[in-house]
């Protein structure tokens, strides 16, 4: 409870355990103004580090429904979300585990399973180009006046090819 999504019918609900045994929830939030909403689990990990900033994040887990039933396949986050959870796991200084739930089918894997820069930040190499904007895997740089997409297909983010000269 607490997701809205009057436009994609689609909710999403997530818990972060801090290591104290505290649990945090969170949902998603749409918003008219596409992409202004937010996940439920960056909704659930800003809060859990506006609120525990001393307290590591151990484990999150995530669960989707469409119509009020339980979506049959586990859900995944998305890029953005799982740079968050790298960056508070290295934050934390310990593996933080990602719960994914579907209808009879539970997936557990670590950050580093499914983000293969878990141990390093996005951000140390890209504010030289510029203020960001966009998603993970399409970022706009005004300033610099570029697009850029990173190779998706192997998560690695140092590798960026120039899709466009004009500014989003």
């Amino acid at each position: 409870s607490g997701s809205y999504a009057p436009y994609s019918k689609f909710n999403v609900g997530a818990a972060v355990r801090m290591s104290d045994g505290t649990i945090v929830t969170g949902a998603n939030q749409e918003n008219a103004a596409y992409p202004s909403g937010l996940c439920a689990e960056r909704t659930a990990m800003f809060y859990a580090n506006a609120h525990y900033p001393d307290k590591a994040m151990t484990a999150i887990a995530i669960a989707a429904s469409q119509g009020g039933v339980l979506c049959e396949e586990p859900a995944t986050p998305c890029g953005q979300c799982r740079q968050v959870m790298a960056e508070y796991q290295t934050k934390g200084g310990r593996p933080m585990s990602i719960i994914m739930c579907g209808e009879g089918k539970i997936q557990q894997k670590r950050v580093s399973d499914i983000h293969r820069t878990a141990t390093t930040s996005c951000s140390c190499c890209l504010p030289a180009l510029g203020e960001f904007r966009g998603s993970w895997s399409c970022m706009t740089y005004p300033s610099a006046k570029v697009v850029i997409s990173c190779g998706t297909a192997s998560n690695d983010l140092t590798k960026f090819s120039k899709v466009s000269d004009k500014p989003a």
